[in-house]
């Protein structure tokens, strides 16, 4: 499905480069996502199929949850630097004008708070199904 980014231009795909960049950070992912990644692949919480290193327009995004328009983003020590957090500020407000949910979570947090974490974001996944199922059901 097609959208627009804050400059009007219309989404379809990802550019080739985009993809090829994906692959690239796939291929080395840091240690947190990797631990991110082993307790969410195969749909191990809470029955949602997540993406990892995945191409969405113009962003790659570090899991993507396609059911629920769900992101979930690893910060390292660089999103601590102010005009990163200002960048992940934008990014973030305009994938949230398309529709979608990012949650963001630290390195930190994932290495030392892990269930902790997978508990906060399952709950978040049953709200999305929820007010998935009450949008289906009110258009019916």
């Amino acid at each position: 499905m097609p959208y627009q980014d804050k400059a009007g231009r219309l989404w379809t795909s990802s550019s080739p480069q985009i993809r090829r960049r994906a692959k690239a950070l796939r291929q080395r992912m840091t240690e947190a996502e990797r631990s991110f990644w082993e307790a969410v692949r195969n749909r191990r919480l809470a029955g949602a199929k997540f993406r990892r290193q995945c191409p969405l327009g113009p962003f790659i995004v570090d899991f993507y949850c396609a059911e629920l328009k769900l992101i979930v983003e690893i910060d390292g020590d660089i999103h601590h630097d102010s005009i990163q957090r200002a960048n992940d500020v934008e990014r973030d407000a305009e994938c949230g004008a398309h529709g979608y949910t990012v949650m963001r979570f630290t390195n930190q947090q994932v290495n030392q708070e892990l269930n902790h974490l997978l508990l906060e974001l399952t709950r978040i996944i049953w709200a999305l199904r929820h007010q998935k199922s009450n949008l289906t059901n009110s258009e019916q």
